[in-house]
Parts: C-alpha cells; sequence; structure tokens
C-alpha cells in the first residue's frame, strides 16, 4: 500500500495551512516536472522541503499556498527575471 499523498502532521485543532504536502501533491498543484521543480528549489524559486524522515520530504500547504496566490514572491527569491 502506498503513502498518502496529504500529510497532516500538526495537533488537532491547528490550521490546514499547517499541513504537509508531498511531492505528487505538490506538483499536482503546481504542473512542473519533478526536476524543474527541484531545479527551481536550487535556484530559490520555490520554497525549501521539509524534511519529514531520513529520506523523505513535504512542504508546508502555507508556503505553496502563497506561492499559487502571489506567484515567487517567498524569502530567497532572487530579485531578476
Amino acid at each position: 500500500m502506498s503513502e498518502p499523498i496529504l500529510l497532516d502532521r500538526t495537533s488537532h485543532g491547528e490550521s490546514g495551512d499547517d499541513r504537509l504536502l508531498r511531492l505528487n501533491e505538490v506538483l499536482k498543484l503546481i504542473p512542473v516536472s519533478k526536476s524543474s521543480w527541484w531545479k527551481g528549489i536550487e535556484n530559490g524559486i520555490y520554497p525549501e522541503p521539509v524534511k519529514i524522515g531520513l529520506k523523505s520530504v513535504a512542504w508546508r500547504y502555507r508556503d505553496i499556498k502563497q506561492l499559487l496566490e502571489h506567484g515567487i514572491s517567498l524569502d530567497n527569491r532572487s530579485n531578476g527575471p
């Protein structure tokens, strides 16, 4: 059985913005290839992942939501085109 794509690692009662998204779920929201996504992280275009295990990472829903709502305006972004 595969691991769920959408993870909620928050305590009960916290905002949905605290959810964690796995890569497959992020790429459903931001339609780029995996290699483009990782290159975008290296270049400071996309948010850094959060380590959730030895070999597992996820992204904060609030960071992805901000990216979708406001474009590439998160911290540590380059000012060039």
